[in-house]
């Protein structure tokens, strides 16, 4: 690209494995248009090997010798595709939908509600968990294509408040013991 054009650049994931640096970009132009890219740095020739424009709306992260994506929308997807993004190398499709990770807070007033991100994915060893307004899924890559219902949410009031939602997940993960945590904002009150 015309380097003049760019405003700014921000590596954002990477991984070294040999003599080749892999890494998620993403670059701004003056008027804020955003792309990603897998790029691939070669140590020896000092110089970028590959680049490979990808979706923003998209999520992507390094594991192992794998770069996941996750897919959100109709159908949602967690893909694993070679370091350098070239090659599909497994498909999961999540149990979910798009909207399974959106919810409208006060759904109960007569104005505009505001939507806020309930869910998330987690790749750990072998096990992809999800999390979404129907609970906590697992799958285990090594055995199956079929995520597991692990923690039914249906009735717990975190996942599905009586009175609507008012709670964004910042953040969901897993701790080295396997204990799953969630970080959660009121973003109408600040905490």
């Amino acid at each position: 690209e015309n380097k003049a054009k760019i405003k700014k650049v921000a590596i954002y994931d990477l991984k070294v494995k040999g003599n080749k640096i892999y890494y998620l970009m993403r670059t701004a132009d003056k008027k804020n248009n955003q792309k990603k890219y897998i790029q691939t740095y070669d140590i020896k020739k000092n110089k970028v090997v590959n680049s490979k424009n990808i979706s923003v709306d998209d999520r992507y992260t390094y594991l192992g010798n794998s770069l996941y994506r996750c897919e959100y929308g109709k159908k949602c997807f967690i893909k694993e595709d070679s370091l350098d993004g070239k090659k599909l190398l497994n498909s999961y499709q999540l149990p979910c939908t798009k909207e399974d990770f959106i919810v409208d807070a006060h759904p109960w007033k007569n104005e505009y509600t505001t939507p806020y991100n309930f869910g998330g994915t987690v790749i750990k060893g072998k096990y992809i968990y999800l999390i979404n307004k129907k609970g906590i899924f697992r799958l285990n890559k090594n055995k199956s294509n079929e995520f597991e219902l692990i923690y039914d949410g249906s009735n717990d009031n975190i996942f599905n408040p009586p009175l609507g939602e008012e709670l964004n997940m910042d953040n969901f993960g897993m701790f080295d013991n396997g204990d799953l945590y969630m970080l959660f904002a009121n973003y109408d009150n600040s905490i």
